[in-house]
């Protein structure tokens, strides 16, 4: 019994050594960051778009936010908010697509 656990001890071992995979330099579609957080008050954010493969678009969603508005202007994507004046919690999503990878 005692060879079995160390031969799967042993086994273990060997598989969790495995290299770890890294992407090449300037190969991938993200974001400078992928959250942002505004108090109250009207605000404006930029996100800068790395490595984008195409025009880049975005989408809102909900779509009738009107409170928050997006717009891209080459890598960099501006975010607007108006005003909280309920001061209530407000969540919205931008997708962001190069053309070919979604982000």
């Amino acid at each position: 019994m005692r060879k079995i656990v160390y031969l799967l001890i042993f086994s273990l071992l060997i598989f969790s050594c495995k290299d770890e995979f890294t992407y090449p330099e300037n190969s991938y579609f993200g974001l400078s960051t992928t959250q942002v957080n505004f108090n109250n008050e009207q605000g404006e954010q930029s996100v800068t778009i790395l490595n984008a493969q195409g025009a880049a678009k975005i989408n809102i969603v909900p779509e009738n936010s009107e409170w928050c508005t997006a717009s891209v202007t080459g890598n960099a994507i501006t975010i607007k908010v108006k005003e909280n004046i309920l001061v209530e919690s407000r969540v919205v999503k931008i997708g962001v697509t190069d053309g070919k990878k979604h982000r």
